[in-house]
C-alpha cells in the first residue's frame, strides 16, 4: 500500500549505483554478454544523470 504523503517519484528514487546494479541484473537475466553488461548499465545511468531520459530510468 502506498503512503499517500509520498509522490510516485519519491517511491521510485534510487541511487545511481542501485540503478546500475538493477540494470546489470536485468540484462544478465536476458543472457547478455557479461563483458558488456557493466558498460551498458553505466551508459544508461550516466545518460539519465546528464539529463537525457533513457528508457524510463
Amino acid at each position: 500500500m502506498k503512503n499517500k504523503d509520498m509522490s510516485e517519484k519519491e517511491l521510485l528514487r534510487k541511487s545511481p549505483e542501485d540503478l546500475k546494479v538493477f540494470i546489470f541484473e536485468v540484462m544478465q537475466s536476458l543472457s547478455c554478454l557479461e563483458k558488456i553488461l557493466k558498460e551498458i548499465a553505466e551508459n544508461h545511468v550516466n545518460s539519465s544523470l546528464s539529463g537525457v531520459e533513457f528508457h524510463g530510468i
